[in-house]
C-alpha cells in the first residue's frame, strides 16, 4: 500500500490490488477541516479510481458532531458519484464518535435520497475483518 495523503489526524493509503482507499482517522478532527478533508478524499478516489473504501475510525475521538446531516445528505451521494461501491467502516472506540457514526449510518440507510446504486456499507470492530469483507466483495464482482 502506498500513502497518498497524510496529516496528524488522517492517513490515506491506496491498495491498488483491491482498488481500495484506506482512511485512518486519529484523535480529534477540527470541524473547520472536515469539508476540506472530504474534498481531498474525493479527489483521491478519482485519482486512484478506487471502488472500495475502508474507513478506519477506531481511533477517532470526537465523531462528526454537527456534520452528521451533511455527511448523510451531501458527502455520501458524492462518494456514490465518484464510483465507490463498498464502504467498510471500522467503528470508533470513543462513545461520542461511535454515537455520531451510528447516526450517520442510520441517516444514510433511511434517507429519502438513498438509491440502489449507493455503496454497500457495513460496520466492523477491527480493520482485518473490514478488509476481508472488501476482498470478498471484490472477488464476487
Amino acid at each position: 500500500m502506498k500513502i497518498v495523503y497524510e496529516t496528524p489526524n488522517l492517513t490515506i493509503q491506496h491498495d491498488t490490488v483491491n482498488a481500495c482507499l484506506f482512511l485512518t482517522w486519529r484523535g480529534q478532527n477540527p470541524t473547520k477541516l472536515i469539508k476540506a478533508t472530504s474534498e481531498i478524499i474525493l479527489q483521491q478516489i478519482q485519482l486512484t479510481r478506487s471502488t472500495n473504501l475502508l474507513n478506519d475510525a477506531s481511533l477517532d475521538l470526537d465523531g462528526w458532531g454537527e456534520f452528521v446531516s451533511w455527511f448523510g445528505h451531501e458527502l455520501f451521494p458524492k462518494l456514490t458519484a465518484t464510483g465507490i461501491q463498498a464502504i467498510a467502516w471500522v467503528l470508533p472506540h470513543n462513545l461520542r464518535a461511535l454515537a455520531d457514526t451510528k447516526n450517520v449510518l442510520n441517516l444514510i440507510e433511511h434517507s429519502p435520497d438513498y438509491r440502489p446504486d449507493c455503496p454497500e456499507t457495513n460496520t466492523f470492530g477491527d480493520v482485518d475483518s473490514a478488509y476481508r469483507w472488501l476482498q470478498q466483495l471484490a472477488a464476487s464482482r
